[in-house]
């Protein structure tokens, strides 16, 4: 079931940047937004969202049930770790794994460096799985600094997957 709302580490109204070019691009603009980016981001037409911690927009949907949540999947274009500080509730009561986009460039330009990245995803999961063209290989949570240098150009990313030992 769709909902029309972002989820983020605040409650509130976003500022939405819309990419002309890659509707897959759309992202959430933090106060570096308005700098000159690799693909033209301080020029794009900005919306405004509404936003809802994870945490919160759970209380307020009792039709979804938290322990019937098996896998979180998302694609958000740098935003991830401000949804993970607004889920923080959610992840210390339930061991649900996470795949995202692991892209560096993005990450960085919402606001969040790599050392707050690596100190925010230890604080949560345990492991991670890196998934790219034939490698599903686990890796200690303290490794994911490491694929900010591996991805460090601005188009270059992956896919992760985070998780609790069980």
């Amino acid at each position: 079931m769709p909902f029309n709302r972002a989820l983020s580490n605040e409650t509130g109204e976003l500022q939405f940047e819309l990419s002309e070019k890659n509707y897959g691009d759309h992202r959430v603009r933090s106060s570096s937004g308005q700098d000159k980016g690799h693909f033209g981001e301080e020029g794009r037409d900005v919306i405004s969202v509404a936003a809802h911690k994870f945490d919160d927009f759970l209380l307020m949907h009792n039709e979804i049930i938290p322990p019937e949540i098996k896998l979180i999947w998302m694609d958000i274009q740098g935003h991830e770790a401000k949804f993970i500080e607004g889920a923080r509730e959610f992840f210390t009561k339930y061991s649900v794994p996470v795949v995202m986009e692991f892209w560096p460039y993005a990450i960085k330009r919402s606001g969040v460096s790599q050392e707050y990245f690596v100190e925010l995803m230890s604080s949560v999961f345990k492991n991670f799985y890196s998934i790219e063209p034939g490698v599903f290989k686990e890796h200690d949570i303290f490794e994911i600094g490491d694929y900010f240098n591996k991805y460090s150009g601005p188009g270059e990313g992956s896919t992760v997957m985070l998780y609790n030992s069980i």
